[in-house]
């Protein structure tokens, strides 16, 4: 067993229906690699609570990986489409918003996002690998992109029973995220 694994959450991103950084099974597994062979401290940096860390993943291991992101403008706004979804079983579904029809451009940064075991299992979730699980892969645009989405936020404030982490909303990273993600939305 990995000091790291991709977590069952995580694998949603090896799928063409997922809406956000699309990862194929051999790019998931480089992150893998990747992450158990630098995952010594320096290497890594805090991630937005304790049991949550954060690697940047060098582009060029990753060169067809894009970017989901994109700014909406006056010429695009006509491709959202705002529906109502959970991320997986179980969890209650969200308003969210997307693009349909927009190619995704190339990314300036790749974010792979580990929870620790202790987090995961605090959550109720299962840990696969030794010391924790990769859980999101987010290929960013903008150098303010890493900021969670004000739907995650809050899903995280409600806690586990609504698939968060049980992080508390800080109301000033939650108002400059609404600030980003009012003006940019996902690319299916």
């Amino acid at each position: 067993m990995k000091n790291y694994e991709a977590s069952q959450f995580c694998m949603r991103q090896v799928s063409e229906s997922f809406v956000g950084t699309q990862l194929t099974q051999e790019e998931m597994n480089i992150i893998i690699n990747y992450i158990n062979d630098n995952n010594t401290a320096g290497n890594f940096v805090p991630g937005y609570m304790p049991g949550v860390i954060k690697w940047d993943i060098p582009l060029f291991l990753l060169p067809e990986v894009k970017s989901p992101v994109m700014e909406i403008t006056d010429d695009n706004k006509h491709l959202l489409v705002s529906e109502y979804r959970a991320r997986r079983d179980g969890e209650i579904p969200i308003l969210v918003r997307y693009f349909k029809g927009l190619e995704k451009g190339k990314p300036i940064s790749i974010e792979a996002v580990v929870y620790l075991r202790a987090q995961l299992e605090s959550e109720g979730e299962e840990c696969l690998g030794v010391k924790g699980d990769l859980v999101v892969v987010l290929a960013n645009r903008h150098s303010n992109e890493g900021l969670m989405d004000p739907n995650t936020m809050i899903r995280n404030h409600l806690g586990p029973e609504y698939g968060g982490s049980g992080h508390p909303l800080d109301r000033k990273d939650y108002l400059r995220s609404v600030e980003f993600w009012n003006t940019h939305a996902l690319v299916e």
